[in-house]
C-alpha cells in the first residue's frame, strides 16, 4: 500500500496569500506549482483525509462589503462569482482575487433581487434564483440580463435554491413547508424543464416525527454522476443518480469517528422538547448535517454544524465547523465517513476542474470587503486505507 498518492488538481485562481492557516495539517511541499497545474503529495492516513491545499484572499471594492457569502461558482477561465445573501448581489473576481464588478442588489427590476437564494453557472451564463418571486434570472458575466423564467412548481411550497450540476443539468432543492409527501429534489435542463423529481421525505424518514422533517431544511448538491442530500440538523446522507434512483444512504460520523446524533433524536431523548429545563437549545452542542458538496466520483464533503435555536437554516460563516469526506459504497448501498477536519468557515462550493476539492469561505479580520476562500482536498487512497 502506498503511503501517499499523487494528486493533480487544476488551479482556477492565483494564490494571494499562502501562509499556513492556524491548525492546518502539515503536508509535503508541491512538486510543481504554476497557474495551470498544481501537483502535490497528499497524506493518506485517516487523520489527514482532508487537508488544506491553499487559501486565496478575495477583495471587493471599498464600500461593497462581503457580508454573507453562501455560494461560490467559477467558469473555465477561472473567474470567481460570489453570491452574497445579505447584499442580494453577486461579485465577480478575477484571477488575482480583485473585484471586477458587482451585479444585482436589492430591488424588483430585472437583474435585482429581494431574496437571493441560489446561483448557478452554465458556461458563462449565470442563473440566479430569487426566492421571493420564484424566478430565475439569466445574466451574462458582465451583468446584462438575458432573460427571466419562473421556476416550475414541483409540489412543495416552492424551490429553496438552485445549483449547477454540469453544463446541461441544474439541481433544484425544495423547501417542504410541512409537506413530507412532495419530492424535495428536481433535476432540470438549462431550459428549467424537469427531467427527474425525487427524494420524498416521508419515504426516507418514516420513523422521524413529521414536525421535524416537514419543517426542516434540505440541502443537496450534485456532480460527478451523483446527487447527495441531507436534512439540516439530521444525522444521515442520501445519494441518488441523475435519474433520481437511490444509490446509497446511511448515517454520518464526525472527524473523530463518532456517530452523528440528529437534533430530533436528542429532542426525543429530552422528553420531546427542543429545550432543556434551563432554556438551552438541545442542538447547541450537536454537530449535525448542515451542507454537502459533491467533489468526485462517489465522494462528497459534508459540513457538520451546531445551528442556533429556531434557525436551522442559518449559519455564521465564521463559526468553527466540522468537514468530513464521505465515500458512497454502491455495492452495499451505504455511505462511509473517511475522516475530516475542524476549522472556522462554511462550505460554499467546489472548483470547476478540481476533482476531490471543495471550497470553504470565511471573513478576515482586516476588512469587511475581504474574505478568505480556502481550498481543501481529499486523499482518494483513503477509500482503501481508512476502514
Amino acid at each position: 500500500m502506498r503511503a501517499a498518492i499523487l494528486v493533480i488538481t487544476a488551479v482556477t485562481t492565483v494564490v494571494v496569500a499562502r501562509a499556513p492557516l492556524p491548525g492546518a495539517q502539515s503536508r509535503a511541499p508541491s512538486l510543481v506549482k504554476d497557474r495551470r497545474t498544481n501537483l502535490s503529495i497528499a497524506p493518506t492516513n485517516c487523520n489527514n483525509v482532508l487537508s488544506i491545499l491553499r487559501r486565496d484572499t478575495l477583495r471587493s471594492a471599498k464600500g461593497f462589503p462581503l457580508v454573507d457569502p453562501f455560494h461560490v461558482v467559477t467558469n473555465r477561465a477561472g473567474l470567481l462569482i460570489v453570491a452574497d445573501r445579505s447584499e442580494k448581489a453577486l461579485t465577480v473576481f478575477d484571477l488575482h482575487g480583485s473585484q471586477l464588478r458587482r451585479i444585482g442588489g436589492v430591488g424588483t427590476d430585472p437583474g435585482q433581487f429581494i431574496t437571493l437564494a441560489g446561483a448557478a453557472l452554465i458556461g458563462d451564463t449565470m442563473a440566479v434564483y430569487d426566492y421571493n418571486s420564484a424566478t430565475v434570472t439569466l445574466l451574462s458575466l458582465s451583468g446584462r440580463v438575458l432573460g427571466q423564467r419562473l421556476l416550475p412548481f414541483t409540489g412543495a411550497v416552492r424551490a429553496r435554491t438552485v445549483r449547477t450540476i454540469n453544463d446541461s443539468l441544474m439541481l433544484v432543492v425544495e423547501y417542504p413547508g410541512g409537506k413530507t409527501a412532495a419530492p424535495m429534489l428536481s433535476l432540470t435542463g438549462t431550459d428549467l424543464r424537469v427531467r427527474a423529481k425525487f427524494w420524498i421525505l416521508k419515504d426516507y424518514f418514516a420513523r422521524t416525527p413529521r414536525f421535524f422533517v416537514g419543517y426542516s431544511v434540505p440541502h443537496a448538491d450534485g456532480g460527478y454522476g451523483i446527487v447527495a442530500g441531507g436534512v439540516v440538523g439530521g444525522d444521515s446522507l442520501h445519494v441518488f443518480d441523475y435519474n433520481g434512483r437511490s444509490v446509497a444512504a446511511g448515517s454520518l460520523r464526525d472527524e473523530r469517528g463518532r456517530a452523528v446524533r440528529s437534533i430530533e433524536a436528542i429532542a426525543r431523548a429530552n422528553h420531546d422538547s427542543a429545550f432543556t429545563r434551563d432554556g438551552k437549545f438541545v442542538g447547541a452542542e450537536v454537530d449535525a448535517f448542515a451542507e454537502v458538496v459533491a467533489v468526485g466520483d462517489d465522494i462528497v464533503v459534508v459540513q457538520l454544524s451546531r445551528p442556533p435555536a429556531g434557525a436551522l437554516f442559518r449559519r455564521d460563516i465564521n463559526d468553527s465547523n466540522t468537514f468530513v469526506a464521505v465515500a458512497v459504497e454502491r455495492t452495499t448501498k451505504t455511505v462511509r465517513t473517511l475522516g475530516g477536519l475542524r476549522m472556522r468557515g462554511t462550505l460554499v462550493g467546489r472548483p470547476a476542474r478540481g476533482a476531490g476539492e471543495a471550497w470553504i469561505v470565511r471573513t478576515t479580520d482586516h476588512s469587511a470587503e475581504e474574505i478568505e476562500l480556502i481550498t481543501i482536498g481529499i486523499s482518494h487512497s483513503a477509500r482503501t486505507t481508512c476502514r
